[in-house]
């Protein structure tokens, strides 16, 4: 089996779902609208007037505004920092409950049962969430891995050769080694979950593991997957921002075309996210729904025939008729009387029966002549 017909069946399953598509958008917009809500309600007083609220539009890199506004108001930008950590709980918790509600739709069992996104989601919701525990667990380590690999070759041994090219060989391919490792992560991280909604079990750490296994014995039909799927939303959101930056809004009508633009790569997004696990719930369907976040089930005796009992011909059963019964019996006087047995004479030998005239043929009593 090749990455193609999962990749296909995806994309269908995200085209036939668009309310899924619409749900993960306005989770995300609804996340982005709130952080802004509260910027703006605690910002507006200090931005309203100021250089930096002008640059925005005009220069368009936020990062280097939100360092010159920091150092400037270094004080204000506290409550904004007590809150990004509630803010990044609440979206992991959003996509926890999101893909457990996205699981159990794009399953498509066959007993049709009603909103199964919201059934998903009191399901499967904390088994999905001990599930993100060990990804995010797997992440730090594997992390921790890259960033000592990255201060070994690019650090340190970049400055001991004093080669430049050294240094960006190096951390090009320590990034690409970081994203293969992460992809294997995430993949397994899916499945493991497909598996654990597929069959309404919740061992969720062999689960993981058997899925991460699974993938890095299979890479060349899943890899394929996954960097499709986010090399697009990737190639978006660049674009997006080339564009950007080679334009600089002055009205309002502009503004307002830009951020209808921003919310269509948004929109585009999110279809190829539903998409990808899509081709994940074709690709566990295609290999035989394996069993990874269950218990080991022993051998008992089961009603089911064995395939040998099941090939061998079926025993002939003999049905015997019964007997007609008489509804009109004779009565026992009408009945004829049965004739007396009678016992046989035992045949006697020649010597001890009389014999017959007709036998002595010359008259002298001794029976027939001899000669």
């Amino acid at each position: 089996m090749t990455f193609t017909l999962p990749l296909v069946r995806g994309l269908k399953s995200a085209w036939h779902h668009m309310g899924l598509v619409f749900l993960l958008y306005l989770a995300a917009l609804g996340g982005s609208l709130s952080a802004a809500f509260v910027a703006f309600a605690r910002y507006a007083d200090v931005t309203g007037a100021s250089p930096f609220a002008q640059r925005a539009f005009a220069d368009g890199n936020m990062f280097a505004i939100l360092d010159d506004f920091s150092r400037g108001h270094a004080g204000d930008l506290q409550a904004l920092e007590t809150l990004l950590p509630i803010f990044v709980v609440m979206t992991a918790i959003v996509h926890v409950l999101f893909a457990a509600g996205l699981a159990e739709t794009l399953l498509e069992r066959e007993a049709k049962r009603e909103h199964p996104f919201l059934l998903g989601i009191g399901r499967h919701s904390w088994r999905f969430l001990r599930s993100a525990i060990w990804f995010l667990l797997m992440v730090v380590l594997v992390g921790f891995g890259i960033a000592t690999l990255f201060g070994i070759f690019v650090v340190e041994v970049g400055t001991q050769q004093a080669s430049s090219a050294f240094q960006v060989w190096a951390g090009v391919g320590i990034g690409l080694l970081a994203a293969l490792l992460f992809a294997f992560l995430d993949l397994g991280y899916d499945l493991s979950r497909i598996a654990a909604a597929a069959h309404d079990e919740g061992r969720t750490f062999v689960g993981y593991f058997k899925g991460l296994g699974h993938a890095l014995r299979h890479p060349l039909r899943l890899l394929p997957l996954w960097f499709f799927y986010s090399l697009v939303v990737v190639g978006l959101h660049l674009a997006l921002t080339a564009f950007r930056n080679g334009w600089q809004p002055t009205s309002t009508a502009e503004v307002l075309g830009l951020l209808a633009i921003q919310q269509v790569v948004f929109f585009v997004a999110a279809f190829f996210r539903v998409g990808l696990w899509g081709a994940e719930v074709a690709y566990y369907q295609a290999i035989g729904e394996p069993r990874w976040c269950g218990r080991k089930r022993h051998a008992v005796p089961s009603s089911t025939p064995s395939p040998v009992e099941a090939t061998a011909p079926a025993p002939v059963t003999v049905h015997r008729q019964p007997l007609p019964v008489d509804d009109d019996p004779v009565p026992a006087l009408d009945r004829p009387e049965p004739e007396p047995l009678t016992t046989p004479e035992p045949i006697r030998p020649s010597w001890d029966r009389p014999i017959d005239d007709e036998e002595d043929d010359d008259g002298d009593g001794t029976g027939p002549r001899t000669i």
